[in-house]
């Protein structure tokens, strides 16, 4: 039958991969809405390319902020330890 096909064919790890992309799409429409100001289909397509590139942006913007707060906080907690030389 169908189901006892569908059951044999299934693929668990590619199954796992769509969690990921659903997460994605939920946070670019949490962040940036559900709608599309565009009209027409390519420049929704275009709108969509934007608001991924700023996502992306944003990710990338973070990642240096947590970068550079990371190192400020260990030279403020570790002062003796990151100015010396290991051999002195």
């Amino acid at each position: 039958t169908y189901r006892q096909e569908m059951y044999a064919n299934f693929d668990d790890e590619r199954y796992r991969e769509r969690n990921k992309v659903e997460t994605a799409f939920s946070v670019l429409k949490r962040r940036f809405g559900e709608e599309l100001k565009a009209r027409k289909y390519w420049y929704q397509v275009k709108e969509i390319k934007i608001k991924v590139i700023l996502h992306n942006l944003t990710k990338a913007v973070q990642t240096v902020v947590i970068v550079v707060v990371w190192k400020e906080f260990n030279r403020a907690v570790f002062p003796l330890t990151l100015s010396r030389s290991p051999g002195e």
